[in-house]
């Protein structure tokens, strides 16, 4: 009988519980840099040192080494800390990873506004005053899928984006077509380029690259490069489909597949369901569950059920299928909700293969985005050899 003594190596428990959670604070706002204007701010120490702008959204990816935020709306503050504009996106570039809150804007004026990264077809700049947040026709570029790399090292990347309008004082599923127009145009495409320049990410529209009122919205949910590809995961209907397409040619409309269920096609109207009743959520690839279990694909988000209920699913390959499994609630801190939304994991934050993982989930307006360190319970297990 073999009585050698193999070493053993933790690994995340499955089903996942967690053993603790910690809420870490909101999202806050380093000092940013004006990239805009010349003009100086009237006074520089103030013009945004740790103020918390009311925003939402808050997926994150990794350029170039550097952690990225991506906002929704986001409330923009005056030196005298009062609501002075509403940028429809933003963005925020992480410095310091191991204070994985704190975040400068990329571009912040000497005004305290921020400048949209992601632009409509209608207008250049979507700044409005806050007071018109419920108007009609108001436009918005939004993205839940993240920044998708072509090159990591280089740092080019891609990210897709809904354009959508109000209508009645909702934000509606449709997109913005022109000034009069409540049309639903589809999801578009934004090349990102980091710029030695300034050392922040930039982003240029690809007009060629959209999808339609009929068509998966690839990319604006979650995003993965893996092996050459994007994959990119979009809503059609009411539940999530999968599409994929090479990270070098994603500006071309016909490179575009769908996974049908047994492999990809150029159809698009063949996508299979491969989540659904989901809100949002992330993907990635980790070495946090044991091996052989068939678990290296991981998925956290939270369903669109409005029960702020956070769920971690983990798959075999890319394509599922998805194991779902209830986490934890999300809670609010200063602003409470009937719901919490927007819940978006975060892996460069912490060790995952440790059991640690930030997560981020949205409060309703005047809130911003809640950040907390998930431990979970882990378990032992021998190694192989």
């Amino acid at each position: 009988m073999d009585t050698t003594q193999r070493p053993s190596k933790r690994f995340v428990k499955w089903p996942p519980k967690v053993a603790k959670k910690e809420i870490l604070g909101y999202l806050k706002d380093g000092k940013s840099k004006d990239h805009t204007t010349n003009l100086p701010p009237q006074d520089p120490l103030k013009l945004i040192s740790g103020k918390t702008y009311s925003r939402d959204i808050g997926c994150s990816s990794v350029m170039r080494g550097t952690p990225v935020f991506l906002f929704g709306d986001t409330f923009c503050k005056d030196n005298f800390e009062q609501e002075a504009c509403l940028a429809d996106n933003s963005v925020s570039i992480v410095r310091d990873p191991t204070n994985p809150t704190m975040s400068e804007y990329f571009s912040l004026r000497y005004d305290g506004n921020v400048t949209p990264f992601l632009q409509s077809r209608s207008k250049l700049w979507n700044w409005i005053p806050p007071n018109e947040v419920g108007e009609n026709g108001r436009v918005t570029c939004w993205t839940f899928g993240g920044i998708a790399h072509e090159s990591p090292i280089v740092g080019l990347g891609w990210c897709w984006y809904q354009e959508s309008e109000m209508v009645d004082g909702l934000l509606s599923a449709r997109v913005y077509l022109d000034q009069t127009s409540n049309r639903y145009l589809g999801t578009r495409l934004a090349q990102v380029i980091w710029s030695q320049f300034d050392d922040m990410p930039h982003a240029a529209p690809i007009e060629d690259v959209y999808f339609g009122p009929d068509e998966p919205r690839l990319g604006t949910f979650g995003t993965l490069t893996e092996d050459g590809y994007i994959y990119l995961w979009g809503h059609y209907d009411d539940a999530v489909v999968l599409g994929r397409v090479g990270s070098r040619v994603a500006d071309r409309r016909e490179m575009y597949e769908v996974w049908d269920g047994i492999g990809y096609t150029p159809d698009l109207t063949r996508a299979e369901v491969v989540m659904n009743h989901m809100q949002h959520g992330a993907f990635w690839r980790s070495n946090m569950f044991r091996p052989g279990d068939d678990r290296e694909y991981v998925f956290v988000g939270v369903r669109s059920w409005a029960d702020s209920k956070i769920l971690m699913g983990t798959a075999p390959r890319v394509e599922g299928p998805w194991d779902l499994r209830e986490l934890c609630t999300a809670e609010p801190i200063d602003f409470p909700s009937p719901f919490l939304y927007c819940v978006f994991p975060h892996p460069w934050a912490f060790k995952d293969e440790d059991g640690e993982l930030m997560v981020t989930w949205s409060e309703h307006r005047p809130g911003g985005v809640v950040a907390a360190k998930l431990t979970l319970e882990m378990e032992e297990s021998e190694e192989s050899g």
